[in-house]
């Protein structure tokens, strides 16, 4: 049975957490803050116009397009009931001339991708290509603002369905939750805001049964309900959580930890 992440509440606790013992000046922001924004708003604008193009484009052989300007790049993504990388690309592209965008559209279907007929003209082209074990897929969107592009191989899915094997990769930040070393570990995803999902493949009821007696000698408690299944502890001035994702042998660890 699959039991689904208990998160949402102790996410939200340790952000609530996080803003307490603020001063009753809390709101007011001075030059230097209103300085401060501004060079953080041009150092994040100066980020986003450095980005490149992700390296699985020239792996799986979609065409870039030179002259564009990279404002996001996102590889994560749901596959077989929890998160993962290396699958699902998303690329944004800002301001991109409508020219440029047909132009590429030209340079996929040379390079074998198919424009699919349920394809609508002007908002959302679907294009595909076969390569040796599945097939890559795109979805395109046009705007004068925002051009998204998102890549999907099937073939880097069916490759990834099994574990890497190894030593699990644990976030230092989460030293203070017990490590999972059962099953086969087979990936671990930067969520952001102190959050990982770490994956594991062949995992048995007794492992989870094992971990369970871990997480309770370390002195997490039970936040489990119906239907979902988590652990939080606080300890000094930090707050930890594990939730659990479980379904047929794959066991998705959603571990968090924040100050308070």
């Amino acid at each position: 049975m699959r039991k689904a992440v208990f998160f949402l509440a102790v996410s939200l606790l340790i952000a609530s957490l996080s803003g307490c013992g603020g001063s009753k000046d809390e709101g007011k922001s001075s030059p230097a803050d209103n300085q401060a924004a501004v060079q953080t708003e041009k150092a994040q604008d100066a980020s986003a116009q450095a980005l490149k193009w992700p390296a699985e484009f020239d792996d799986w052989g979609i065409p870039t397009i030179d002259d564009a300007t990279v404002a996001l790049v996102e590889d994560r993504s749901m596959s077989g009931g929890v998160m993962t990388q290396g699958i699902n690309i998303v690329v944004n592209l800002s301001k991109l001339p409508k020219a440029d965008f047909d132009a590429y559209c030209a340079q996929l279907e040379k390079s074998g991708f198919v424009k699919n007929p349920d394809s609508l003209a002007d908002i959302m082209l679907y294009y595909d290509k076969s390569i040796d074990g599945g097939a890559i897929e795109l979805i395109l969107s046009y705007s004068e603002d925002t051009t998204t592009i998102v890549a999907n191989n099937s073939a880097v899915a069916a490759q990834n369905a099994e574990g890497a094997g190894g030593k699990a990769d644990w976030p230092e930040s989460a030293k203070a939750i017990p490590v999972f070393t059962k099953g086969t570990f087979k990936e671990t995803v930067e969520m952001g805001g102190g959050m990982y999902a770490i994956t594991f493949t062949g995992v048995t009821d007794a492992d989870l049964d094992w971990y369970r007696g871990e997480l309770d000698k370390a002195g997490f408690v039970s936040q489990e309900n119906e239907d979902t299944e988590g652990y939080a502890k606080w300890d000094k001035n930090m707050a930890y959580s594990v939730g659990f994702v479980y379904e047929n042998g794959t066991l998705q660890l959603i571990v968090m930890s924040g100050s308070y």
